[in-house]
């Protein structure tokens, strides 16, 4: 079916469910980091507010570094969810409908031109 540079390899119908299985725990992961950085910004917030002050002598990196890890980690964690979740959305599509990506970009292209034509003809 196509060549994925993330594993290195074609997948194919023989290799199809771990390719799925791959998709469906990355997007399990990147959801799961995605609970940990706001889980982490929460607590940060709350134990600021608690008044729990640092220890004198006690260093720290700056606020604005954690808070600039902090927003990188999470739009990570949105940006290669979604991306997951829709190459698994795509995979699973091609499965139930048992085509392709490139014969249902024919299909579609197919569809298109019958429109168009029969709309020109009218």
């Amino acid at each position: 079916d196509h060549h994925c540079p993330w594993i290195n390899n074609c997948v194919g119908e023989l290799n199809q469910k771990y390719f799925i299985q791959f998709l469906f725990y990355t997007g399990v992961a990147s959801l799961y980091s995605l609970v940990l950085v706001v889980w982490a910004w929460v607590w940060r917030i709350r134990n600021e507010r608690g008044g729990e002050a640092e220890k004198e002598g006690e260093e720290t990196p700056s606020k604005h570094l954690i808070v600039a890890h902090y927003i990188i980690l999470l739009v990570e964690s949105v940006l290669f969810g979604v991306f997951v979740m829709v190459i698994f959305y795509d995979q699973l599509v091609s499965i139930i409908t048992d085509e392709t990506p490139i014969k249902q970009m024919k299909n579609r292209l197919m569809i298109k031109e019958r429109n168009s034509s029969s709309s020109s003809s009218s």
